[in-house]
């Protein structure tokens, strides 16, 4: 997301200069990906589009109405080109949860931009050359430079949480409270570097430009050699301190319990295809861990997720390790790095530190008839579902073990609608319910589906618009 963001406005500046078609598609194409891979690019695009266009204008002589045209023009094709997810995601915002997490204070911001540690895996060197960098930017009047201040201050000064109670951004908008605040920070860092960068550049063309002189050069190499035996343990420590929160690139034969993991994947796609029935593995990790992730992918078999991962903001996504939540689910297994315990689970297998477990209570039954009636499962599929039901009056209510989201519909035997609601099981609210009232019954085969409504399909258009645009350009 941010690399798209940043590599979307460097592009920009071919596109106000040349104005060629294809300057417009490359734009376009970044800043689409950029919003397409995570929502927190269009706070970046709402701060950064004014703060480039200001920038510009006070660091260039180019005129402002191409400039503002050409620029606006790109950035709707981005924003169209995204619109198949944009659109759903704006207007559905009451189904989607609030993961919205506050930073720091401004004066803990200032604090550490003084003390140089305002950011864990950034050295301070890099902070103090970078404000050195963003008073030279100023100073120069230089586009670029005025940019990066204006838009690294402007998103460090957001992403604090005094900006957010100060400013009562929740009254402006609900959406604020959806923002973890601290992923504002990672553009800011970008900026740091550029701007440090830029402090270096300046720093050398000034040394570059003086007479050359022996005594200097010789001072500058005895420094050099006294040092030396220091630079080896000072970058060990260092790497220690400002390394460890990202960590090093790794292989795969450096991920830790990589072979086993290979090893349970192959495992569990050769039980898939012996076993009967649905069924799921729920993968117990840490918050934030996404190291089963793509395991449905490798054994194409569902799964269910122990504990927060942001792969899906969906408001109706349990996230518990509840024994009847699993029996809702269908959850079969469960794997783990590192033990787990409980009645309700039998240890089958090892892979390493990787345990499966069997859920005891597993039932196939994907559906809970509350009151008298029968249900016949004609089918189940992820986004079909045909059931036939028999014997039920107005005390029953039909409940689907299938989270509620509003693209879901239900028709009855003569085709009208019947109303969805959202209905909790063993105290988890998350799933689809279907109610018989005076007026409608629930007898005969219902049909439930997951449509498409006009704004998917709108939002589908446009970015299909776009791409018979860019396929031309």
């Amino acid at each position: 997301c941010t690399g798209f963001t940043c590599f979307a406005f460097a592009a920009l500046d071919n596109v106000i200069k040349k104005g060629r078609p294809r300057d417009f598609a490359l734009c376009a194409t970044l800043t689409g990906f950029a919003i397409i891979s995570h929502p927190i690019s269009v706070v970046y695009f709402g701060i950064g589009l004014p703060t480039y266009l200001l920038a510009r204008g006070l660091g260039t002589d180019e005129k402002a109405n191409p400039m503002v045209a050409r620029t606006l023009t790109a950035f709707a094709m981005g924003g169209a080109l995204a619109a198949f997810w944009l659109l759903p995601y704006i207007t559905k915002s009451m189904w989607f949860a609030r993961y919205g997490e506050l930073w720091k204070s401004l004066p803990s911001i200032a604090s550490g931009l003084w003390q140089g540690n305002v950011f864990n895996n950034v050295a301070p060197p890099i902070l103090w050359l970078a404000m050195m960098g963003a008073v030279l930017a100023a100073c120069r009047r230089k586009f670029a430079g005025i940019f990066l201040v204006g838009f690294g201050g402007l998103v460090l000064f957001l992403s604090s949480s005094s900006a957010f109670r100060d400013l009562d951004l929740m009254n402006l908008s609900s959406s604020f409270g959806n923002v973890q605040y601290q992923r504002l920070s990672i553009l800011v860092k970008v900026c740091f570097f550029l701007l440090a960068g830029f402090a270096l550049q300046i720093s050398f063309a000034q040394i570059k430009s003086r007479p050359f002189r022996w005594r200097g050069y010789f001072l500058a190499a005895l420094l050099i050699l006294v040092c030396s035996p220091f630079v080896k343990p000072l970058a060990t420590e260092w790497g220690k301190t400002y390394g460890a929160e990202i960590g090093r690139p790794k292989t795969r034969k450096q991920v830790p319990h990589w072979k086993e993991y290979q090893e349970f994947l192959r495992w569990s796609a050769e039980l898939k295809r012996k076993e009967k029935g649905f069924y799921r593995i729920a993968y117990v990790r840490p918050y934030n861990d996404h190291f089963f992730g793509a395991a449905p992918v490798y054994n194409q078999t569902p799964s269910y997720k122990v504990g927060y991962t942001p792969a899906a903001t969906v408001v109706h996504k349990p996230e518990t390790n509840d024994p009847e939540l699993y029996r809702l689910l269908s959850v079969k297994y469960v794997v783990t790095v590192g033990s787990q315990h409980g009645s309700h689970l039998e240890h089958l297998k090892r892979f390493g530190a990787i345990n499966v477990y069997r859920h005891k209570a597993y039932s196939p039954q994907r559906y809970t008839l509350k009151g008298p009636g029968t249900v016949e499962v004609k089918q189940f599929d992820s986004e079909e579902i045909k059931l036939k039901l028999s014997g039920t009056t107005e005390k029953s209510k039909l409940v689907l073990h299938v989270a509620n989201y509003a693209n879901w519909k239900a028709y009855g035997n003569d085709g009208k609608s019947i109303p969805i609601e959202t209905v909790a099981l063993a105290e988890h609210e998350h799933f689809i319910g279907l109610k018989a009232t005076q007026n409608q019954n629930l007898n005969g085969e219902i049909e439930i589906r997951y449509t498409w409504p006009a704004i998917n399909m709108l939002g589908a258009g446009l970015s299909w618009f776009v791409i018979a645009i860019l396929m031309l350009m």
